[in-house]
């Protein structure tokens, strides 16, 4: 068996979440989560969704405001930068 490839998307907008879904319909990729800076109306649905991404923040992010909202966050984005073999940067 393959080991899959290991992938983060950096920037949760129209075009990272084009990325992370494709990335998750793939089957030879894992998605290990997805970074982004502010609770942003696509965070927001995301959390709506059932949060089927992991969460992490960039530096200068205001986790309280995550927080605030509910949404959860897996850590932070050095933490994913370390925990994938490639970063999509959208």
């Amino acid at each position: 068996m393959t080991k899959k490839i290991r992938v983060g998307v950096a920037g949760y907008g129209t075009i990272g979440q084009r990325l992370a879904d494709g990335v998750a319909l793939q089957g030879d990729m894992e998605l290990v989560g997805v970074a982004d800076l502010a609770p942003t109306l696509a965070i927001r649905a995301l959390k709506e969704k059932g949060m089927p991404y992991r969460l992490y923040l960039v530096e200068g992010a205001d986790k309280s405001k995550f927080d605030a909202l509910g949404i959860p966050v897996a850590g932070t984005f050095d933490e994913l930068i370390h925990s994938v073999d490639v970063m999509l940067d959208s």
